[in-house]
């Protein structure tokens, strides 16, 4: 009875410091990503975003290939993200199978590490930029 009236409390004050971080996320920004889905446009990187991160000044933004077919992915930098969003050129564009694309990135010290999903086992699955 004891452990369940100890897990019933850590449950509580959790559901709590839940409640309260949850409280204090709020929006500050949204960036307009249109252009990233033109395949025409530098800053292409596929269909959709799929991952993103922040380095602290800009958006790091890897792109999603949800097409049937063959089609490139990349990332792309977005600068100036709180006054007038710059998106750069695209780089680590690759040739993505349907339905596949870039699934994580991180930033540290001013590089990119990123996760791709070709859907098979890759030698460039994680590449650092």
């Amino acid at each position: 009875m004891r452990n369940l009236a100890t897990a019933l409390a850590a449950l509580a004050l959790g559901a709590t410091a839940s409640a309260q971080v949850n409280l204090q996320f709020k929006p500050l920004v949204t960036v307009d990503l249109a252009s990233t889905a033109t395949n025409t446009n530098a800053e292409f990187i596929g269909s959709n975003p799929s991952a993103v991160a922040w380095d602290g000044t800009d958006l790091i933004v890897a792109g999603f290939n949800g097409g049937g077919s063959t089609a490139n992915t990349g990332i792309v930098r977005v600068s100036n993200v709180f006054t007038t969003p710059t998106l750069g050129t695209a780089f680590g564009v690759k040739s993505t199978p349907g339905t596949r694309g870039y699934s994580g990135i991180a930033t540290q010290g001013g590089q990119i590490a990123a996760a791709f999903d070709a859907g098979t086992a890759s030698v460039d699955g994680v590449s650092l930029f």
